[in-house]
Parts: structure tokens; sequence; C-alpha cells
């Protein structure tokens, strides 16, 4: 296994912490791996900065031009994993303050060969903890029925979610080559915003009938989301934020029968 990971870091000196956090997780995958970090950076100063917060030697720092607008800055590592698809076996994209792990790596292996003959794909849910130390929900704002959209294989259960953003992916090379060499890289598939639409992958490209989407977290034998399955949304700026409608569900009540 070979992966190539791009991060997009739009550059703010107090997200260097988050920067640090998940590269420095990225050493315990287990795995042979490259660093692209896609950034709007061009200072030496800072990238100085972001070199000594990364933890791979193996590190490329790509400052994009002629994006047009800022926030096509997501959409750049789109051309990064075009160019490496050759080169390696796996690729993870995520934004620059998602706590991925070995769990969450095997977890994804595991469950892309249960579902591999089904349309569907593995994908993570980011959780926030609230100031109480209470886990949260960071995108899913509504309770889902386990009476429907419950997925079950051998003896692992999955769940489509009603609102399945991550703030990431990870695919294979099948799964990259269906991403670039068809619409469902273009900017106009898919309902999030733009910004989100650079990390929703195949969520929305040839959904099954009667699915949300693609994806699929993995449960426990409780039907509660799998620990392995949840990433860590760093900041936890929702969780303590009341003034929005994310951040604000327990994990543990976001399924019902």
């Amino acid at each position: 296994m070979r992966l190539a990971i791009c991060i997009t870091f739009f550059y703010k000196y107090s997200r260097l912490e988050y920067l640090r956090k998940i590269c420095k997780s990225h050493q315990d995958l287990g795995v042979e791996y490259t660093t692209f970090i896609i950034t709007n950076a061009k200072e030496k100063s800072e990238i100085e900065l972001i070199k000594e917060n990364v933890f791979n030697k193996d590190l490329h720092i790509i400052t994009p031009s002629y994006l047009g607008h800022p926030f096509l800055l997501t959409w750049s590592h789109r051309d990064v994993f075009r160019e490496q698809i050759s080169n390696y076996s796996h690729f993870l994209y995520t934004e620059d303050d998602i706590l991925f792990t070995k769990k969450n790596l095997d977890y994804w292996i595991e469950s892309r060969e249960i579902l591999r003959k089904t349309p569907y794909i593995p994908s993570f849910f980011r959780y926030e903890v609230n100031s109480e130390g209470e886990y949260v929900s960071t995108d899913v704002t509504k309770p889902q029925s386990l009476q429907s959209h419950i997925f079950y294989s051998k003896d692992k259960i999955f769940i489509n979610l009603m609102e399945p953003y991550q703030g990431m992916y990870l695919m294979d090379k099948k799964l990259l080559i269906e991403l670039l060499f068809t619409n469902a890289s273009s900017p106009d598939t898919g309902i999030w915003q733009i910004r989100e639409k650079a990390s929703q992958g195949l969520t929305f490209w040839n959904v099954p009938e009667g699915a949300y989407s693609r994806m699929l977290v993995g449960l426990d034998h409780h039907h509660r989301i799998s620990h392995n399955a949840m990433v860590h949304h760093l900041p936890n700026n929702y969780a303590n934020d009341s003034e929005i409608p994310l951040g604000s569900l327990p994990v543990k009540d976001i399924l019902y029968y």
C-alpha cells in the first residue's frame, strides 16, 4: 500500500496546531505515504512554518497560481491526484483539521473489501467535543431512524446517513479513476457549496435508487456509530457555538429505533 495524502491548508498561523496534530497522526498509519500540502501561503517564512509542522520527509508544498477564486484552492488537490495516480494505491484528501488515525484507515480498508461488489463506499463520521466533554456530531443535525437505510454485510453493519458530509475522502485507485475521469469531478455535481464539493468525491455520483448517497458509515453491534469510523474535527468550533445548528446533536442520539 502506498498512500498519497493531500491536505488543503488556507494559511493562518493559529491553524498550524491542527496541521501539526493531523500530520503527527499520519506518522502512525503504518504505511508508506507522501504528503502534499496545497496552500495559499507564499511567503518564505510561512512555508518554513508549514514544513516545521509536517512530520514527513516526503513532503511537497504546492502553492497554486491563477486560481481565479480563493475557494478553488480546495479543488487543486485533484490535479495532484491526477498526476500521481500511477504512483500510489490509495488517495486521502482531507481538510487541515481532521484527525485521521490508523484505526480509521484499517476500518476503511476492511469495509472497502466488504462493500466492493456493491455501489457503496465506506465513509467517515465527523465529531467534536463540546465544553462538557460530550461527543457531538459536526454535520448531522437531526436524528435518523434505524428502520431504514441500514445495510448488513457478513458480520458488519452500516448506515446510509441523510447528511453524509465528512470533510475528506479516502479512495483506492479504482474509485479515484471513477472520480477523475467522469463528470463526478465537475463542480456542477452534487448539492453542497463549492468548497465543500471538493471533498464530496463520489458521494452523489451514481447513487443507488432509494439511497441518500453512496456513502456508508460503519456501526458497532449496538447499532451506534463505530468509533473506528469517527474522525475528530479538532477545532470543536461548531460544538461550542450556540448560534449555529451544527455541533449540537449528541452522537449517542443520532440513531434511534
